[in-house]
């Protein structure tokens, strides 16, 4: 049984970069997600590489606005930032586990990505809360 996709356009474009910060990061947020799921789904049905191109564009898109917000807060938190900040980080792990997902079926397909592969380590090089080393 063949299940019908929407069109790479059809998904939810880029969000406006009018709104409050937190607003505009949890926007690209949710987009980067969707597209990335979409992509997943793809990948797992045997689309074309014509058919995955504009979505991985899309989707780095969405993650450079993400970057870009991230960047903007430059380290400080606004008053009601805490939990703002809990919701985009659990966004976030969900679109490294969807990334680290999609790369290996592409990886099995013999694409090649440019770009670094997240490996779940920090900045620092210690694993992300509720994780443990191999021998701990």
């Amino acid at each position: 049984m063949t299940q019908m996709l929407p069109a790479p356009e059809e998904i939810n474009p880029v969000p406006a970069t009018d709104a409050d910060p937190w607003t505009a990061m949890q926007d690209h947020c949710a987009v980067a997600l969707s597209v990335s799921r979409d992509l997943l789904a793809r990948l797992e049905s045997g689309a074309e590489a014509t058919e995955l191109v504009p979505l991985l564009q899309k989707e780095q898109h969405a993650v450079e606005g993400v970057r870009s917000g991230i960047a903007q807060f430059g380290g400080r938190l606004p008053a009601d930032g805490a939990a703002k900040r809990d919701e985009v980080a659990s966004h976030l792990t969900e679109l490294l586990r969807l990334d680290g997902l999609s790369r290996d079926l592409l990886a099995r397909r013999g694409v090649r990505l440019r770009g670094p592969r997240f490996s779940g380590r920090t900045v620092r090089g210690t694993r992300p809360h509720g994780t443990q080393q191999k021998g701990a």
